[in-house]
């Protein structure tokens, strides 16, 4: 014979579950933090991990910090890529991250229509034109790439390649025209 039990045993259960798995968590970031490498590159394909790779570099660098960033170019407008960024940007103004970004002057009307109303956001304009979107934080630059067959992003920590392309947005930062 079976009896039900009350339905708010499920809740107690799943409780139960959530404590483990926070535990889990907590144990897997201390091990993540023993382990601290002076280079490694991580590579990030499909939407869901390239979300996922954005979220990843909030929690890293903590709210009220900042980045850098030479972003894609005219894919920027494609509807995809808007949406892309009204999600993953939620998260960074949750947290008040700063963002510097240098897009190219040809853009321009793209980051009026799309990008320069989110808050935290200082908008610049360079003649520059890069290949890939370019994101500049604490020792590392992650390389974004968005195509109609893939997306995918590329994490190179690195203390000598972040100084390098900091160095350079800089410079560019510097020379650039305020919006």
């Amino acid at each position: 014979y079976f009896q039900i039990s009350s339905p708010n045993s499920f809740l107690n259960f799943f409780e139960e579950k959530k404590a483990s798995v926070e535990k889990l968590v907590e144990d897997l970031n201390k091990i993540i933090q023993k382990r601290e490498v002076p280079h490694e590159v991580v590579v990030y394909e499909g939407v869901r991990a390239m979300k996922s790779a954005f979220y990843q570099m909030y929690d890293y660098i903590g709210p009220n910090s900042d980045y850098s960033v030479f972003p894609l170019g005219e894919q920027l407008a494609i509807p995809e890529i808007v949406q892309f960024w009204a999600e993953v940007f939620r998260k960074r103004v949750e947290m008040k991250i700063r963002l510097n970004t240098l897009p190219n002057i040809e853009w321009k009307p793209i980051f009026e229509k799309y990008y320069k109303n989110y808050k935290y956001t200082k908008i610049r304009y360079t003649k520059q034109k890069l290949p890939v979107g370019i994101y500049i934080f604490n020792d590392h630059v992650l390389n974004f790439i968005w195509g109609k067959e893939q997306q995918i992003a590329f994490l190179i920590k690195s203390k000598l390649n972040y100084f390098r392309w900091k160095t350079f947005f800089d410079e560019q930062w510097t020379a650039s025209v305020k919006r």
